[in-house]
């Protein structure tokens, strides 16, 4: 995905990190994310055999990935 920017960066050496991220959030990156965290945080259950922190840290992680 970012084979063309690694060629012009080494044909003209000339290294800019930001074009490279820039493509691979392009590609990767999903305009729904905050929808899809929003989503999954209220869909949230603390399982019967998951422990207090680690239902707390899963819940602490989708928080933050929902903007809240």
């Amino acid at each position: 995905m970012v084979l063309p920017q690694l060629r012009v960066a080494k044909e003209t050496q000339v290294w800019d990190y930001h074009t490279i991220l820039n493509q691979l959030t392009r590609v990767y990156d999903s305009p729904n994310k905050v929808q899809d965290a929003e989503d999954k945080l209220f869909e949230l259950k603390q399982g019967n055999t998951e422990a207090v922190p680690a239902y707390t840290s899963r819940f602490e992680r989708m928080l933050y990935e929902a903007q809240g």
